[in-house]
């Protein structure tokens, strides 16, 4: 059994395609079933066509809410009269991940970098965000964790926002891109308030005249 793609892991909600080669010219039975990491039949996929054939097309489910991947075998199993020929395709499934911010900041200071802390479902190695301010400032700003330990903490240090005469309320919008290898779709917006950065102007009430030193000798 092979993937057309050359794959053993792959994202929850995907769809992929395998091809069988078997010994025989000729077979009365073909069947396709998934089973878990026990071997035991299991809802981690599904065939969405060719079941009968040895070119399925498949997908693959979340089954665990909490571990960041499930493990399991495709498993094809091909009868010729009395003989019958039995294989286990193994793969793992990266499961799909939500989060959300945590101890949120709730006033930063503009021009000045500032931290977001977000906390996934389940633990990641790997994760790229996309960030956008309500305001345009910094536009283009992604944010990479990792590859790395496993965790469900991130933070995310991003650029401050552009100086204001006046306190602002402000928001941003934190998308995941990629998390641990797999797109994802989930948006946080968190709103805080931006305090103008101080600006200093130094000037004199009287003239002050300055000489050039070359011109003493």
């Amino acid at each position: 059994i092979a993937n057309v793609q050359g794959l053993n892991q792959f994202c929850a909600s995907s769809i992929t395609q395998f091809i069988a080669s078997v010994s025989f010219t000729e077979y009365d039975h073909v069947e396709w079933k998934f089973l878990d990491s026990s071997s035991l039949e299991s809802s981690i996929g599904n065939i969405i066509s060719g079941q009968y054939t040895l070119s399925p097309t498949v997908s693959f489910n979340q089954v665990s809410s909490t571990e960041a991947t499930s493990s399991g075998f495709l498993m094809l199993t091909v009868r010729k009269c009395t003989e019958t020929k039995i294989v286990k395709f193994p793969f793992t499934v990266i499961n799909n991940i939500d989060f959300w911010v945590i101890e949120p900041v709730t006033q930063v200071c503009a021009l000045s970098d500032f931290t977001i802390t977000v906390e996934t479902s389940i633990p990641v190695n790997y994760a790229v965000f996309n960030i956008v301010y309500s305001d345009g400032s910094n536009p283009d700003t992604q944010i990479t964790y990792g590859p790395g330990p496993y965790t469900n903490v991130i933070p995310l240090t991003l650029p401050g926002f552009e100086n204001e005469v006046d306190a602002v309320g402000k928001s941003v919008t934190i998308s995941g891109a990629s998390i641990n290898g797999c797109t994802n779709n989930n948006i946080v917006v968190h709103n805080l308030m931006v305090l103008p950065a101080p600006v200093v102007n130094i000037t004199s009430s009287k003239l002050i005249t300055v000489c050039d030193p070359s011109n003493f000798s």
